[in-house]
């Protein structure tokens, strides 16, 4: 975790989270250090639009390798790092450089504590059927990972801009 950490107070990262996240919780200043269920929004809230876009759980799994974040805090520091610190924002999330000039943001938000890793999956399972974040496309419409895994938090894949299609069209449904 410490390359997070270094990179999160780090010029780049300070500059980056100060214009693509709104944690007003302070989940990456240190109230993130729980177990349980997240969500991160796309949210613009000179619009009033706010879209769920990635729905997660957090916490400690026995015998799970050290650099696998286990709290809520730390996995989201890891999610962010890797959606925006090399500009490919569109690519993970399909929000692109232009939604963020136009006051676009990732809010980040606890939806349940739960430390029993069993229940956290349920929790989880349960949120992204009621929320239907935008990348785990619970509808269906969209090529996932191609995988034998059978649980609902695989998320679209992100080739031929499918991720950036999904956002839009969410979008044109709520706005």
């Amino acid at each position: 975790m410490k390359y997070y950490y270094n990179w999160k107070k780090s010029d780049e990262g300070q500059r980056l989270l100060n214009k693509c996240v709104l944690d007003p919780e302070g989940l990456l200043d240190g109230n993130g250090k729980i177990q349980g269920v997240y969500i991160v929004y796309a949210v613009n809230e000179s619009l009033k639009i706010s879209i769920p876009l990635y729905c997660g759980e957090s916490g400690f799994v026995a015998g799970v390798k050290p650099f696998i974040a286990q709290n809520i805090g730390d996995r989201l520091l890891q999610h962010i790092k890797a959606w925006i610190a090399n500009g490919y924002e569109e690519y993970w999330t399909g929000l692109n450089q232009e939604d963020f000039a136009n006051g676009w943001r990732y809010r980040l938000h606890v939806l349940q504590v739960e430390p029993d890793y069993a229940k956290r999956l349920a929790l989880e399972s349960k949120f992204i059927e009621e929320l239907r974040p935008v990348l785990q496309d619970s509808a269906g419409k969209y090529q996932k990972y191609h995988s034998s895994y059978t649980r609902n938090d695989l998320c679209i894949a992100p080739f031929h801009m499918q991720r950036r299609t999904a956002f839009l069209e969410r979008l044109n449904c709520v706005g």
